[in-house]
């Protein structure tokens, strides 16, 4: 608070960072305990009639990794972004119930398909995106080996 994430004197006018030390690094450490399956991170700035705040290059880092799916081989997501419908394409090494969701930027479940018994073959499944808010998604890809996570971008 206060001039403690300053970077610069109090200025009058206008300002926006234009060299290097304009910026500041932090680096803030979340001891999470196990169990989270997501953590969502706000910034929130309050200025008092100051001057904007500038946020650049985050870098979110974990130690522990997305469980990758073993048994999948292909994934592709077409058009991108997309306007009405996308397809996703996929093929397993081998036979398992699919689920299929679409997730919005904050977590929200748009979505869920649930597919039994998919093949090895190439599988492919359209998502209507019509009733859907242009923006970010993530379409999630789980078996019971893992999951798998692809950005989709819908722009009506």
């Amino acid at each position: 608070s206060g001039s403690g994430l300053a970077t610069r004197p109090s200025v009058s006018g206008e300002f926006a960072p234009t060299s290097p030390w304009d910026w500041r690094n932090e680096l803030v450490q979340m001891h999470l305990d196990t169990g989270y399956t997501s953590v969502l991170v706000r910034f929130k700035a309050t200025s008092n009639y100051g001057n904007d705040i500038y946020i650049d290059n985050i870098n979110v880092a974990a130690s522990a990794g997305i469980n990758e799916i073993s048994n999948i081989s292909a994934v592709n997501i077409y058009p991108n972004p997309v306007l009405t419908n996308a397809t996703i394409d996929f093929t397993l090494s081998e036979t398992s119930d699919v689920s299929i969701l679409l997730n919005s930027i904050i977590g929200e479940e748009i979505m869920k398909t649930e597919l039994s018994n998919v093949s090895i073959n190439k599988t492919t499944y359209q998502i209507n995106t019509e009733g859907i808010r242009s923006g970010l998604y993530f379409v999630m890809l789980k078996t019971s080996k893992g999951e798998i996570t692809k950005k989709l971008i819908v722009n009506h």
